[in-house]
C-alpha cells in the first residue's frame, strides 16, 4: 500500500516516551506530524501503527507498508509496522449484549507480577510461567473431562512454577500470591469505556474465573455496577474455548448469537467465540499476531476507547 496525500491517517506511537500522535501524507510526498487532538476522527478501517526511534518526517512515496513487516525509508531509522484498529465487517445494529472476558481483557495481569516481586528476582518470567501453566491446565482438564475450578487450577499452576524456579514460600507468602488474583488492576481505558457502553448495551462478564473470585475482583475495582450478569464456567464445568461456555450468554441473556458482541484480549478466546458464532472484538493492546487458524474477529482494537468510538457511544 503506497501512501499518497489522499491516504488516511497513520496511527503512531513514538518509542521511548510513549508520545502519541499521527502522520498525514502531504501532496509533496512528505508525512506531516499531527497531534492526537487533530485526529480524533481516524478512518478506522485502514488505521495502522508505526513505532519508530526518532525523526518525525519521512518520504511517503518511497515507503511501502505491509502489515507485520519491517521496512526502511530514506532515513536510517527502521520502522516496524503492526496492525492497530481493523474492521473486518461492521458491527450489526442488532447487538444488545456485550460480553467481556475478565483476566487479561479488563484486568491487567501485571498486578500479579508485582505480587511476585520479593518472592523471586525473576518476577516477570515467574508470572509468565504461572499464567501459561494456568491456561494449559484448563485446556488439559477440559479435554480429559476432569473439571477443577479456576482457583484450584491457579494454585496447581503456582505449585509447578515454584518448583520450576526452585522457590520456597511460607504460608503467608503463598496466600499473598493467590490473593493477588482477587486484587487485580484494571487497564486505564476500562472504567470510562465501560461507563459509556453500559449506557447503551447490556454488559456481562464471561470468564474462566470462579463466581466468588470474579465478584471479589469486580468489587475491588469498583466495576461491578456496570455489569448486569457475571457468568462463570463453573456453571458448565468446562473451560473456554468450549462452545458450551459461550452458550451461557445466550441462555442467561435470552438473546441470539447475532445480538452478542464478545470482547477479549486472549487469542484462544477470540477464536473460540468467533467459531461459536458471536460477533467478536479483539482487544490487542500488545499488537500481537492472531493465531492463524482461519477464524478472525470482526474488530481489532488497541484499547476499549477505540471500541466506544467504533460503536459511536458518547458520554455516559
Amino acid at each position: 500500500m503506497a501512501l499518497s496525500h489522499n491516504s488516511r491517517f497513520i496511527y503512531v506511537r513514538e518509542g521511548g516516551n510513549g508520545t502519541v500522535g499521527g502522520f498525514r501524507a502531504q501532496a509533496d510526498g512528505s508525512l506531516k506530524f499531527v497531534t492526537s487532538a487533530a485526529w480524533s476522527t481516524i478512518g478506522h478501517r485502514r488505521t495502522i501503527a508505526l513505532f519508530w526511534k526518532s525523526s518525525r518526517r519521512c518520504h511517503a512515496n518511497k515507503v511501502e507498508l505491509h502489515f507485520g513487516e519491517c521496512f526502511q525509508s530514506r532515513s536510517p531509522h527502521q520502522l516496524r509496522v503492526v496492525q492497530a484498529t481493523k474492521v473486518k465487517r461492521t458491527v450489526p445494529a442488532e447487538i444488545q449484549v456485550i460480553a467481556f472476558d475478565f483476566y487479561g481483557t479488563l484486568v491487567d495481569l501485571t498486578a500479579i507480577t508485582r505480587a511476585c516481586v520479593g518472592i523471586t528476582p525473576n518476577a516477570d518470567a515467574f508470572c509468565a510461567t504461572w499464567r501459561t501453566k494456568q491456561l494449559e491446565y484448563t485446556f488439559w482438564l477440559s479435554l480429559m473431562n476432569r473439571y477443577r475450578d479456576f482457583d484450584r487450577v491457579t494454585e496447581a499452576a503456582l505449585d509447578f512454577t515454584l518448583k520450576h524456579y526452585d522457590v520456597g514460600v511460607d504460608a503467608v507468602q503463598r496466600a499473598a500470591l493467590m490473593s493477588a488474583w482477587a486484587r487485580p488492576g484494571a487497564y486505564s481505558d476500562v472504567p470510562l469505556a465501560l461507563s459509556k457502553l453500559a449506557a447503551n448495551y447490556e454488559l456481562v462478564v464471561l470468564s474462566n474465573g470462579t463466581a466468588r473470585s470474579l465478584a471479589d475482583g469486580l468489587a475491588y475495582l469498583g466495576l461491578g455496577r456496570y455489569f448486569r450478569r457475571v457468568l462463570s464456567v463453573d456453571a458448565v464445568k468446562v473451560y473456554k474455548p468450549a462452545p458450551s461456555v459461550y452458550q451461557l450468554v445466550l441462555d442467561q441473556c435470552q438473546v441470539t448469537k447475532a445480538q452478542v458482541l464478545f470482547v477479549s484480549s486472549n487469542s484462544f478466546d477470540v477464536i473460540g467465540a468467533a467459531s461459536f458464532g458471536f460477533e467478536v472484538c479483539h482487544v490487542n493492546r500488545r499488537h500481537l499476531p492472531l493465531d492463524p487458524l482461519g477464524i478472525e474477529p470482526n474488530l481489532t482494537v488497541a484499547h476499549l476507547g477505540e471500541l466506544t468510538q467504533l460503536l459511536n457511544v458518547g458520554s455516559p
